[in-house]
């Protein structure tokens, strides 16, 4: 176990004992790293997972984005020529302390020094289960500031983190497993090397998205489409591809009609299909408009490729 403070006792006798502080006390146990373990998609076919659906993964830059939007909420006072944490945080990293962690209430320090490193190992060794554990216990104590949640949102949204809070003390998935589901199906589904284009193009939209370039995701969404067409039909635009699928039969005319439409849109929308025409704005598109699009897109590919194969 780790020492990150200590506290010295004397009995009436006089009698000096000192007591090692584990503050946040199982944080304190480093366990060996253990290697991710790698979906089939990944590990077969080089598949980036968007990070919006990595659930059990927490990226470095996220550590730290929550880790300092929780240290900068708390606040300090002085005592005893100390820093030591103010309320209410007191009250909630004291609660913290022996409701969440359930450790012993006379091994709570509220030195600030001392409460400030115990939090970052959290951040710094915790898995997504501890980190994300920790954070919903505080947004649901009943002393937690309303200001709190809207500033840890706004950090998993600026990752791209998998979780986000709904009624300000509840961490959701962003993205459901059904749209995990589909685009680990999709990219598998795109291992045939005659359609390693529209493959490179669906993984660039998944990258895209853990990076934030929603048009860009989106963009690269529909090449994947449009190249999976053209190596079926030979035709250059998706328009023409899903038409000339439609004629033969392997699509129904009003799912042709249908994707038409979102590709229409994704051609309207400056700075997504010709992002970089000189007199293209910034698209005004966003992660809930990206996300859908990759999972339409793949389960599209998916189907395509499947009633091709089954003729």
């Amino acid at each position: 176990m780790a020492v990150i403070g200590v506290r010295i006792l004397r009995d009436p006798n006089g009698n000096t004992t000192v007591r090692i502080l584990p503050l946040f006390g199982p944080t304190m146990t480093r366990s060996p790293k253990v290697p991710r373990r790698l979906t089939f998609a990944q590990r077969e076919f080089g598949a980036p997972m968007p990070q919006q659906m990595m659930r059990h993964e927490v990226t470095r830059g996220l550590r730290v984005k929550l880790f300092t939007t929780l240290r900068d909420a708390i606040p300090v006072r002085d005592f005893n020529y100390s820093m030591v944490v103010a309320e209410p945080w007191a009250t909630i990293l004291y609660d913290l302390h022996v409701e969440h962690f359930e450790l012993m209430p006379d091994e709570w320090d509220d030195r600030w020094t001392l409460v400030e490193d115990a939090l970052k190992r959290v951040f710094v060794d915790g898995t997504a289960e501890e980190i994300f554990g920790l954070l919903e216990f505080l947004l649901r104590h009943q002393g937690c500031p309303k200001r709190f949640a809207p500033a840890i949102n706004s950090a998993l949204e600026s990752t791209q983190a998998a979780f986000r809070i709904v009624d300000g003390d509840t961490l959701v998935p962003y993205s459901s497993e059904e749209e995990t589901a589909t685009v680990v199906a999709a990219i598998s589904d795109l291992a045939d090397p005659q359609l390693a284009g529209a493959k490179e193009h669906y993984k660039k939209a998944a990258g895209s998205l853990s990076d934030g370039d929603y048009a860009g995701s989106m963009r690269e969404s529909i090449h994947a489409v449009e190249s999976l067409t053209k190596a079926l039909t030979g035709k250059s635009t998706v328009q023409n591809g899903l038409k000339a699928l439609a004629s033969q039969g392997i699509l129904h005319t009003t799912v042709a009609d249908a994707f038409e439409k979102v590709a229409a849109w994704t051609n309207a929308v400056a700075g997504i299909r010709h992002a970089n025409a000189p007199a293209a704005p910034t698209a005004d598109v966003a992660e809930e408009d990206a996300l859908p699009m990759l999972t339409v897109c793949g389960a599209l590919v998916s189907y395509l490729k499947r009633r091709r194969e089954r003729g």
